[in-house]
């Protein structure tokens, strides 16, 4: 028998030899071997989830790294052409005005339209007729003195110290209830004070004019055409009786001339 024939005929005891250690181990020892390299796969799957998961992080991070850096070069190029200052009451800065010496403190030029801010100094009788915002919202704070505002069917009295806040579409004035006012008039967005300075002239002194024209003893219809281009439009009578009761009623309670129609006296 040839060596190669040999090797033939060993084979089945080569077999047997491998075979022969599972012989007679149990079931679930079998299954454990063939469980035992389960682990390795899921760990080596596990891995690359994790690997997958970390560089999509890292990419998100630079994703909004980015985006921070385009908004941020973004306000750079837009940053604001404003410039800080400071301003207080001077002839420079003030008009006479209907009877009333108007401050502007902060002007649409100055604040880039964002709000226009106004003091300033009146005395009874120098009130305008009731009249509604089509742009401006509109806030008093109160320096000294005080004073009712109506707003609609309702009456605010605000004094030293008081702030109150005019939604725009609502119809409104006010009565000055002490001998002087000083008052802080924010309109937002700014604009309006350019109608102010258009009929107003130049302050001769920091005091409340003397022998001036007010709403009361003016013509008032240029000065309604004025208002409407700034979109701001005064009350007829009807609409003052309809919509704000109780300033209609004021008037009639003290003897106060109407400022929109003479039969109002």
């Amino acid at each position: 028998m040839s060596s190669y024939d040999s090797k033939l005929f060993d084979a089945p005891s080569s077999v047997n030899a491998i075979r022969e250690p599972l012989v007679g181990r149990p079931e679930s020892a079998l299954k454990s071997d063939r469980t035992s390299k389960r682990p390795a796969r899921r760990n080596m799957h596990t891995s690359r989830q994790s690997e997958f998961g970390r560089r999509l992080r890292q990419l998100g991070q630079r994703m909004i790294s980015l985006w921070n850096l385009r908004v941020y070069s973004k306000m750079n190029n837009t940053l604001s052409p404003l410039i800080a200052y400071k301003r207080r009451p001077s002839l420079d800065s003030s008009k006479s005005y209907m009877g009333v010496l108007l401050t502007f403190l902060a002007e649409s030029k100055d604040t880039g339209g964002g709000f226009t801010l106004i003091e300033g100094y009146l005395r009874p009788g120098t009130e305008p007729p009731p009249h509604v915002h089509e742009r401006e919202d509109e806030l008093f704070y109160v320096l000294e003195g005080e004073m009712d505002v109506y707003v609609g069917n309702e009456v605010f009295q605000i004094g030293t110290g008081e702030s109150l806040f005019l939604p725009k579409l609502k119809p409104h004035t006010f009565i000055v209830r002490s001998p002087q006012l000083r008052n802080l008039a924010l309109f937002v967005p700014g604009g309006l004070e350019g109608c102010f300075r258009a009929r107003s002239s130049p302050a001769e002194k920091l005091e409340l004019p003397t022998g001036a024209a007010t709403y009361s003893t003016s013509n008032l219809e240029p000065v309604i055409r004025a208002f409407e281009k700034y979109g701001v439009r005064f009350l007829s009578p009807d609409e003052v009786a309809e919509q704000m009761p109780l300033y209609f009623a004021a008037l009639n309670e003290k003897p106060k001339k109407m400022h929109l129609d003479p039969q109002f006296s």
